[in-house]
């Protein structure tokens, strides 16, 4: 079986930031829910334990940027 998310990696069609070891991108634009986003590896691994001290570094990062991003235009802090 294929992995649902390693297609993503070849169309980044709907990718909207990537670093050196994650990508960010909207989960499905077309549902139209404000605001969910994804992060994925760009090596496709199994599980988060995996993932290499820096790609879980990169990871993290990446996430709770996001989630400050979203709670301060939401919550205008």
């Amino acid at each position: 079986m294929r992995c649902r998310f390693c297609f993503v990696d070849e169309e980044r069609q709907h990718v909207i930031w990537q670093g050196q070891h994650v990508f960010l991108l909207i989960s499905n634009p077309e549902i139209q829910v404000d605001m969910h986003m994804l992060v994925i590896p760009c090596r496709h691994v199994e599980h988060l334990w995996d993932l290499t001290p820096e790609e879980r570094q990169e990871f993290f990062d990446t996430w709770i940027w996001v989630q400050q991003k979203i709670i301060k235009s939401v919550f205008d802090y």
